[in-house]
């Protein structure tokens, strides 16, 4: 998210798990299989949707904005208006047709919108880089610090998530609420390819005009941001180890993401 300089309360940020209402999935759906089938062990690893603290509404985003405003951000976000025009836009006919999408970084363990199959999957063109300046979430003003995103060059190893055709509608409008609240990523449809063959996934940039996505920095930059980042969501320490552990659950290797992470631990 790019343009946000305000600082949530803790009590805040629960709002978002408080107020969510639980999906209406009809088990039918999932009676052909194990969304887990394709990586045995996850399930233990991963925040289930009605426990997530990120299945936005528009209940809880308007409930931000009196806090927001108090903190001296205006227009901080989208409107609901333009958030959905994009949404329609990028996704056109698909919401009636399953949609994959990839995840990089804590979609990859808090998910918060249904699906029924997960793949390990791989991002050819593109790697996961700490250069979305954070001071709402796991960094503040006083204390900025740094999120994930998807850079043009490389390859990033991740996960796949399939949405149902049936719930396509309903949970992309959720993921768009979290994901595209505000400028900071630009959507795209990319292929990934996966052991069952590839996909055609919804894959969140950085989004290179966005004031707050910082130009390419050194791993010690990057470091020592992630090592003071701390907002009203926690520390961006925090979601670097996460990252890095559960990288490791799924035996995906990104020595990038390990190597920042040493250095982040070596400078505190």
């Amino acid at each position: 998210m790019c343009g946000i300089v305000n600082e949530f309360g803790r009590a805040s940020l629960k709002l978002a798990h408080d107020s969510l209402e639980a999906p209406v999935v009809d088990d039918e759906c999932f009676a052909h299989a194990d969304p887990f089938r394709h990586v045995e062990g996850l399930r233990a690893h991963m925040i289930a949707v009605e426990d997530s603290a990120y299945r936005m509404s528009r209940a809880v985003i308007e409930e931000w904005d009196p806090i927001v405003a108090e903190a001296g951000a205006l227009d901080w976000r989208y409107t609901h208006e333009h958030r959905d025009a994009l949404r329609d836009e990028l996704l056109g006919d698909r919401v009636g047709s399953e949609v994959w999408v990839f995840g990089f970084g804590s979609l990859m363990w808090d998910p918060g919108f249904v699906f029924d199959e997960i793949r390990v999957a791989t991002l050819n063109g593109a790697s996961r880089a700490f250069r979305l300046l954070d001071t709402i979430g796991r960094g503040s003003p006083s204390q900025p610090g740094l999120m994930a995103g998807l850079q043009v060059g490389g390859c990033c190893n991740g996960l796949a998530f399939r949405i149902p055709a049936e719930l396509a509608a309903a949970e992309t409008d959720v993921i768009w609420m979290r994901e595209m609240i505000a400028p900071g990523y630009r959507a795209e449809f990319v292929i990934v390819h996966t052991p069952q063959g590839e996909v055609e996934a919804l894959c969140f940039f950085l989004d290179e005009s966005c004031e707050t996505c910082l130009p390419r920095m050194s791993e010690e930059s990057a470091a020592s941001l992630i090592a003071t980042g701390n907002g009203p969501a926690g520390t961006s320490r925090t979601y670097l180890e996460t990252l890095v552990r559960q990288l490791k659950v799924l035996n995906l290797a990104d020595g990038d993401m390990e190597r920042l992470y040493e250095l982040v631990c070596r400078s505190e």
